[in-house]
């Protein structure tokens, strides 16, 4: 199954949920004020970098879930 997320900057990521191994929660930092970090779920693959979605956690794991056999 075919999953759409939008990142961190509102831009759409689109995902084989059967590629995807674990998940885990992060903060994006940057040129933002302080205290002003962006929450975001890690979506690990057997990519080199996890993808960095906007979607709470829960989310992101029931979609994955709900995409299994």
């Amino acid at each position: 199954m075919i999953a759409v997320w939008n990142d961190h900057d509102g831009d759409p990521i689109a995902i084989d949920t059967a590629r995807i191994i674990a998940l885990s929660v992060g903060d994006v930092t940057g040129p933002r004020s302080a205290g002003d970090d962006l929450r975001v779920t890690l979506i690990w693959t057997d990519a080199p970098q996890p993808f960095m979605v906007a979607a709470p956690f829960e989310d992101v794991l029931h979609r994955w879930t709900e995409s299994r056999p």
